[in-house]
């Protein structure tokens, strides 16, 4: 689900007719006000099973956005059991945001996205998992809880997806750009946040799709297998783009025959 911002914090709920035995109301609002800067942004929401609310997205206090996550009670109310306030925020790097978050078997809170260079011209693939007091874990990232890297170095790169499979590693998903070229990337990494080396042989894999693709979900089928949906431009326009990759990062041929096919709805641009 979706969340949106003014400047305080605002998370929307749109919570479908199943979740009302779980006691939302459809079209519930709250407003957090983190303090003084020019915008709080949510970008991504999950549930816990517990019924807890995990909001996801940047905090700005001025000076340059910093990674935000925050915790409510099922009623919407601020969860103060999580780091105390019921928010907690990540500094990384010069402009740190999320825009994906899963909640793991454990409780643990896993959100991803980008963090900048002090210049703001590279951007890396950033993730961070939380204990559920909302401290960092110090079993992810080498220590610190949290992890930034890219792949190649002047380059921009974001995560914008993110999920988990059955053995606990992770799955996430946006791009990677060089040259002004994004292209997608998809990326698995073991529980301590290193790159599976299992996955298409160094823990990525970046087809070629289109002039320039960018992804921006994904899920795990039953069989195992990586769907991740996307944004593809040919011909300068945009369309739908599904990928389906086999566990050991290739494109899945028995998928459309490549591994990936492009859907045209509209006659001008379609996003996914």
């Amino acid at each position: 689900m979706r969340a949106f911002l003014g400047a305080s914090l605002l998370a929307t709920l749109f919570v479908a007719v199943a979740s009302l035995e779980a006691g939302y109301a459809p079209g519930c609002t709250v407003a957090l006000d983190l303090g003084p800067g020019p915008v709080h942004e949510a970008r991504a929401i999950a549930i816990q099973p517990d019924g807890r609310i995990v909001v996801a997205g940047y905090v700005d206090f001025g000076a340059d956005r910093d990674f935000l996550v925050a915790r409510f009670h099922p009623d919407l109310t601020l969860d103060t059991s999580f780091n105390g306030i019921g928010w907690t925020a990540v500094d990384l790097g010069k402009n740190d945001e999320v825009f994906g978050v899963a909640i793991q078997t454990d409780g643990k809170i896993l959100a991803v996205g980008f963090a900048e260079n002090n210049a703001g011209s590279e951007r890396y693939l950033a993730l961070a998992r939380f204990l559920p007091d909302g401290s960092l874990d110090a079993s992810f990232g080498g220590g610190g809880g949290a992890s930034t890297f890219n792949l190649s170095p002047s380059s921009l790169e974001e995560l914008h997806s993110v999920t988990l499979q059955p053995d606990g590693k992770i799955v996430a998903v946006g791009y990677h750009s060089s040259g002004g070229v994004p292209d997608i990337l998809v990326v698995r990494l073991l529980q301590d946040g290193n790159l599976d080396s299992s996955f298409d042989g160094d823990g990525f894999a970046e087809p070629i799709i289109g002039d320039t693709a960018t992804a921006s979900d994904v899920v795990i089928a039953r069989d195992g297998n990586i769907v991740v949906s996307a944004t593809g431009t040919f011909t300068g326009n945009n369309d739908f783009v599904t990928l389906r990759f086999q566990p050991d990062g290739s494109l899945d041929p028995a998928f459309a025959g490549v591994g990936w096919t492009a859907t045209d709805v509209a006659s001008s641009d379609d996003n996914a």
